[in-house]
This record gives structure tokens, C-alpha cells and sequence, in this order.
């Protein structure tokens, strides 16, 4: 059993991720979540696995009791058109699979 799999994944109460077009094919990421023990880390593992586009920067922040990750997205490298609600479902399944639980549904 490899150590990713023999970690425990944190189960977090999340805001579905906030996109802006800051380009062309450039996106500006903002993801809002209650701190607690691990989802620093699962947040940076979530982020890592987002491997079909370009993470250009990142910040993790708090505000209060949450953690705030901004992020800057370029989407040239994935070889096909998206549009900025599949971008965001596609997004939000990676921070699901790290044990995010989105309280809110996403708006378009």
C-alpha cells in the first residue's frame, strides 16, 4: 500500500469554487473552507492533482476560521475548448476526491 493511499482524507465543508476569466484562456480559482486538522494539506493535494491544466500560482491564506486558496489557472495546455462551467465542475471534483463536501451549489 503506496502513502497515498494509506492516508485518511479530511471530510471539509466547502464553498464551491468562485471563477473569474482573467484571459483568454486564463482563469483566476478562489475556494473557501473551514480550517482544521489536514486541509491544508488536502488542499495543496487536490491542487497537485489538477494535472490537465496549468496552475501558474497559488496562495492559501485564512480569514478567521477559514482557509482561503486562491489560484491562477491556464487552461492552454489541455488541447480542447472549455467552457467556465465545466472548468468548475471539473475543478470541484478534484477537491471532492480529496474529501471536500460542497454546502452550496454551484452558480454559473
Amino acid at each position: 500500500m503506496s502513502s497515498s493511499e494509506n492516508t485518511t482524507k479530511v471530510h471539509v465543508p466547502a464553498a464551491f469554487p468562485t471563477l473569474k476569466k482573467i484571459s483568454k484562456k486564463g482563469y483566476y480559482v478562489r475556494l473557501v473552507c473551514k480550517k482544521g486538522r489536514g486541509v491544508a494539506v488536502s488542499l495543496h493535494r487536490a491542487l497537485e492533482s489538477i494535472t490537465s491544466f496549468h496552475v501558474q500560482n497559488s496562495n492559501l491564506s485564512t480569514v478567521d476560521d477559514d482557509f482561503v486558496l486562491t489560484f491562477a489557472l491556464d487552461v492552454t495546455a489541455c488541447g480542447f475548448e472549455i467552457n467556465m462551467t465545466t472548468l468548475k465542475l471539473w475543478l470541484s471534483s478534484a477537491f471532492i476526491n480529496e474529501g471536500f463536501e460542497f454546502n452550496t451549489f454551484p452558480s454559473h
